[in-house]
């Protein structure tokens, strides 16, 4: 079998049994691509993930987020109505409390690491790492 880093460097070699000059060439490139996935339109991603948002209103029904999109951005495409205004992560409008799971919000600014480590997320900002929920609608909470 070839080597990671001859695989990696797309150099002809046997990989999985098979002569490869290429990944187009593997049998299955789509799903032996150390564990990637395509999403939506053929992007990779590592894997997707339940997201359930809590507004007012009430429970939403769960929607599948990749781990490469943000959750606002997801919700958006789902016909989702949330809070945002700047969705660069400078305004706190989209803010909400995670009650559940994990994400990643390297991307914003708003939030001081203690807000982050309480469970407050920019929605714009947040790409999820678990199945997670999340409480909507928290800027005033935080403001308070």
């Amino acid at each position: 079998m070839a080597s990671l880093a001859s695989f990696a460097g797309l150099s002809t070699s046997v990989v999985f049994g098979h002569l490869a000059t290429g990944v187009c060439s593997l049998p299955n490139k789509d799903k032996v691509l150390f564990g990637l996935k395509p999403s939506r339109g053929g992007r990779l991603c590592m894997s997707t993930h339940n997201v359930e948002l809590i507004t007012p209103k009430g429970p939403l029904p769960p929607f599948e987020c990749p781990d490469n999109v943000y959750i606002l951005t997801k919700a958006l495409e789902k016909g989702i109505e949330l809070p945002f205004n700047c969705r660069e992560g400078n305004c706190g409008a989209c803010t909400g409390k995670r009650r559940e799971g994990d994400v990643d919000q390297l991307d914003g600014s708003y939030l001081s690491q203690d807000q982050m480590n309480e469970g407050y997320v920019l929605t714009c900002k947040a790409k999820p790492l678990s199945d997670v929920v999340i409480m909507t609608h928290k800027k005033r909470e935080l403001m308070d």
